[in-house]
């Protein structure tokens, strides 16, 4: 397993526990959060205010992006730990990745303790989470498209993921917020077709689609954060040539209306049988 761990920070106070003990920062992390010898942590410092790339920009580049194309391996892991007043830096990339905020009321007296701490507590409450989406029920019903799939059940999971991702108990808030979602999940009433859908409250189905030829486009107006987000579901990755196939009730039913793309804009549909949705949102 290969993980990457990021600090958004314009604190300096960092800068010469980064420079002189990124392994033993790494080392120690991996030991706090009981994490295999076998895998690896790579330890990386965003430094707010001084780095000219944009945050998504910079994490695209740290995951090995290249045109908004990932190139050669993939990490298993996106974890970020950011200043509360930051959040804005992540906003386009919220649900790809797992972070977590700390606040600025105080100094930071002791940096190397804090990053062990921050990171440790948050990668365990991460391998809680990529164990739940091993499950390819749980994989599919925390991978929903989330900015379309419209229900109070799983806009509280995207809460809990959200903002309580470092909390001590995460554990007893997610697994019943992913429970929740997972029963939205039956066949369609007006038909005798057995598939199982995940059903929203406009009445639109999400079926997770067999096909992987498929692609969310990465060109022209794209930007780095739909690749991001559309590779990983709160840093867990993603089955990013699978898409959901989105319809309504009954058999014959035409599907149209006003989406949200991945690009966060308003996209209207035409009526047809079905749209292909992927979970960063892409529409095709």
């Amino acid at each position: 397993m290969r993980i990457l761990a990021v600090l958004l920070s314009s604190d300096p106070s960092f800068n010469r526990v980064l420079d002189r003990q990124q392994e033993r920062l790494q080392e120690e992390i991996k030991k706090q959060a009981k994490l295999s010898e076998k895998c690896s942590l790579t330890l990386k410092r965003y430094y707010r205010g001084k780095t000219p790339l944009s945050f998504s920009d910079f994490l695209g580049t740290a995951l090995n992006f290249k045109e908004n194309r990932l190139q050669g391996d993939r990490y298993d892991a996106v974890l970020v730990v950011f200043e509360e007043d930051a959040s804005t830096s992540l906003q386009e990339i919220r649900d790809g990745v797992f972070a977590a905020a700390y606040g600025e009321d105080k100094p930071i007296k002791a940096p190397f303790n804090f990053i062990i701490t921050a990171f440790s507590r948050l990668l365990r409450n991460w391998l809680l989470l990529r164990r739940l989406m091993d499950s390819k029920t749980e994989l599919t019903a925390a991978a929903l498209p989330s900015r379309n799939f419209r229900a109070a059940e799983f806009a509280n999971f995207l809460h809990v993921c959200t903002e309580l991702a470092d909390s001590k108990d995460f554990h007893e808030r997610v697994v019943p917020a992913l429970n929740a979602v997972k029963a939205l999940r039956g066949p369609k009433r007006r038909s005798s077709d057995q598939t199982q859908y995940f059903k929203d409250d406009n009445s639109h189905h999400y079926q997770y689609g067999h096909e992987t030829h498929s692609q969310f486009d990465t060109g022209g107006k794209h930007t780095i954060a739909c690749a991001i987000r559309g590779n990983y579901r709160f840093g867990v990755p993603l089955e990013a040539q699978r898409h959901f196939n989105v319809t309504l009730d009954g058999k014959n039913k035409r599907i149209s209306g006003l989406f949200i793309n991945c690009d966060e804009n308003d996209e209207q549909v035409s009526a047809t049988s079905h749209i292909n949705m992927f979970s960063n949102n892409f529409i095709t």
